[in-house]
């Protein structure tokens, strides 16, 4: 297992990670708030990735 700080590489990752978040803490999203979620999402993490608070992006390796 790789744990590292995230960068703007990762950032596609992040919101795939997000979304899957909301879905299973919600049951469901509709497709148009997923959409919107996901054309926004990017945006904010080049802004605030690595500013406001240390995420992380942890990748088995097998």
């Amino acid at each position: 297992m790789i744990i590292e700080k995230a960068g703007n590489e990762d950032i596609d990752s992040l919101v795939d990670l997000r979304l899957n978040y909301l879905v299973e803490d919600n049951g469901s999203i509709d497709n148009n708030d997923a959409e919107k979620i996901r054309e926004a999402l990017p945006d904010y993490y080049r802004k605030h990735l690595n500013k406001l608070d240390f995420r992380t992006i942890i990748q088995n390796i097998i």
